[in-house]
């Protein structure tokens, strides 16, 4: 019996050992926890690590945290005798301003030894903070909504709304209060408001909003929109098909410099086939967005449009560095176009187009100084006679100059004239004379004088697209010349046929020889020089017979190669058994675009009269042919 009862103690014994084994056993340590967070920062982590110094269990977790929070956890597992680290992820709720405290209990399931963390407290720091939501209103709007929010955590009393003072744009009162406005919410105000369009600039328009709670303020705006059309673009019977800009100057129809000469090509079409439309004005201008000014505006003559007619205006405009600021942006600049009826059927608010061309800049390099205004006391004068004249240099660059000087150059003239500018400050220009020498046996014929800018280190300004600062003028040497006495003259002039020479077309060029010997001479006329640009048509005639003291006229045609432009130079020589002569002649080449967009726009304009031409001809080839078919012999068979 006593053995019995010794071994039912050991049993149970063991069976409380192997119980007491079982359990798992919890604890926690090296807790890592943020004191303060943003209201806004949506989260936070607590790390610490737990011990298991029991078997592996699953892990039931709880919390009791205040302020909305919820708390994640990394892991809800943990082996036997192990250490795990945790991370215990914080997630609340935004516009609080209060402290986060409670508890985080791990509990192994089923096996009880919960382990609880008291975490450290955690506050919420105070954000004080007003947002104003911007806003665009049309010009014949009569009220506008502005919204606050309060983006902090700290409820607020008394937010003053005011708005700037615009001209153009009035509203009934500049100020309203709201009462109150608590952390995380928003409250739109309403305004009256009356637009004058009259008195707003063309583009954007805007007002400042500004909102102020005590020390904090935000800043908002209201945006009003102004199209070139006084009203925004109306009716739909005119349009603007076509706008081409040609640069005259060194840059290039889109980068345009100080100083240069912009040509504007616009053709405007009444699109109505049964109306026509009278009084047509178009206005144009280009405008700087940063001052709300239009650097240059002008209105051009008016004009009448039958039904389906179109009229095409060019019209040309300088870029006065004067009417820059020397601060300006190289991409702060809109050109703006309309066309409107000024006929009393319409009016702009009735009837108006406009085009906007945004893809233009006006160029800023650091260092970039021009030559402009070149201008002579006379275009023609005789050898051995003073050529005087002035000049005008603009630092159009973003960098003050030192030591600027401009050389005046001609090689076969012998000219090469320095003048000193000297230091130029950003868009300045100055003003300098010359007087140069012609010598006496140049030949008469026409010359261009170069004028070079060079900077303090002798180096030609150049802007970013590689272009050198190098301009030039034409001058016409004539009379008093040693040469003129020579046994044969030349001279030349174009043609009255062929007044411009264009590239793509023929250019005719009228020679007069003159023979000053005492006896009569034959000549052998020849022309070089100008294959790089033109091929040489005819010389008529070619041989000329010249009597003592006569002259003649000899013809020379060129046809001009389609891909260039720009001043060209070729020799006209005339040789006889008693010597020889050349004349040099310049010519300025005008590209052939303008007159081949002139055809294309007559033939698009007029494509039935085409039609109509080309019906008919193949009408008269018909009428030929059945006609001969009526009386061609018949073949008789016997």
């Amino acid at each position: 019996m006593m053995k019995a009862k010794i071994f039912t103690l050991i049993l149970m014994t063991a069976i409380l050992s192997v119980a007491f084994v079982s359990a798992a056993s919890l604890d926690i340590s090296n807790v890592v926890a943020p004191t303060s967070v943003n209201h806004d920062d949506g989260s936070f982590v607590i790390t610490f690590d737990l011990e298991n110094t029991g078997v592996e269990a699953d892990l039931t977790w709880s919390n009791t945290l205040n302020n909305g929070a919820s708390v994640s956890f990394s892991h809800n597992y943990i082996d036997a005798t192990t250490t795990l680290p945790i991370t215990a992820t914080v997630t609340f709720p935004s516009y609080k301003n209060l402290n986060f405290a409670g508890t985080i209990t791990a509990t192994p399931s089923g096996q009880g030894g919960s382990e609880s963390l008291t975490i450290p407290t955690v506050s919420i720091n105070e954000a004080k903070s007003l947002t104003v939501t911007d806003t665009t209103i049309n010009p014949s709007d009569t009220t506008v909504i502005i919204v606050v929010e309060n983006t902090g955590n700290v409820d607020f009393t008394g937010v003053l709304v005011e708005l700037e003072e615009v001209e153009g744009i009035d509203f009934t009162v500049n100020s309203k209060t709201i009462s109150s406005l608590a952390a995380g919410a928003s409250e739109a105000v309403e305004f009256d408001v009356t637009i004058d369009k009259d008195d707003l600039e063309v583009g954007t328009n805007d007002v400042s909003v500004t909102v102020t709670a005590g020390t904090t303020t935000a800043i908002g705006k209201i945006s009003v929109e102004r199209t070139y059309c006084l009203v925004g673009e109306m009716g739909g019977m005119l349009e603007i098909d076509k706008l081409k800009f040609t640069n005259n100057g060194i840059g290039d129809k889109d980068e345009w410099y100080l100083t240069d000469e912009i040509e504007v090509e616009v053709r405007i079409e009444n699109t109505d086939s049964d109306d026509d439309v009278d009084d047509i004005v178009v206005e144009w201008g280009l405008y700087d967005k940063e001052s709300g000014d239009f650097i240059i505006e002008e209105e051009e003559n008016e004009f009448n449009l039958d039904d389906d007619e179109r009229e095409t205006l060019t019209f040309k405009f300088v870029l006065d560095p004067e009417e820059f600021d020397e601060d300006y942006n190289e991409n702060d600049f809109v050109f703006y176009i309309k066309a409107w009826s000024d006929d009393n059927n319409f009016g702009e608010d009735v009837e108006c187009t406009e085009e906007i061309e945004t893809d233009i800049a006006i160029m800023r390099d650091d260092n970039f100084v021009i030559v402009d205004d070149i201008d002579l006391t006379s275009d023609v004068l005789p050898c051995g006679e003073e050529l005087s004249g002035d000049f005008v240099v603009w630092n159009v660059g973003e960098e003050e100059e030192e030591d600027v000087f401009v050389m005046i150059t001609n090689e076969e003239l012998g000219i090469n004239e320095k003048v000193n500018v000297g230091d130029m400050d950003t868009l300045e220009d100055v003003k300098r004379s010359f007087s140069i020498m012609v010598p006496e046996d140049a030949s008469e014929k026409n010359y261009f004088l170069k004028f070079t800018v060079y900077d303090e280190d002798g180096d030609v300004f150049e802007n970013n697209d590689d272009d050198e600062s190098v301009f030039s003028k034409l001058i016409s040497v004539e009379g008093q010349c040693s040469d003129s006495r020579a046994k044969v003259q030349i001279t030349a002039i174009n043609d009255v046929s062929t007044p411009d020479a264009v590239a793509g077309e023929k250019y005719i060029i009228k020679a007069t020889l003159i023979n000053n010997d005492d006896e009569k001479a034959i000549y052998t006329v020849s022309v070089f020089g100008n294959s790089a640009w033109s091929s040489l048509s005819s010389v008529d005639p070619q041989v000329v017979t010249i009597e003592a003291g006569e002259s003649k006229e000899v013809s020379i045609a060129l046809d001009i190669d389609s891909d260039v432009e720009g001043d060209k130079e070729l020799t006209i020589k005339a040789v006889s058994s008693e010597g020889e002569a050349e004349q040099k002649v310049a010519l300025s080449i005008e590209s052939n675009e303008a007159e081949f967009d002139a055809f294309s726009g007559h033939v698009k304009n007029n494509w039935f009269i085409y039609i109509i031409v080309l019906v008919n001809i193949v009408l008269i080839i018909a009428i030929i042919l059945v006609i001969r078919s009526m009386v061609r012999p018949r073949e008789v068979y016997e």
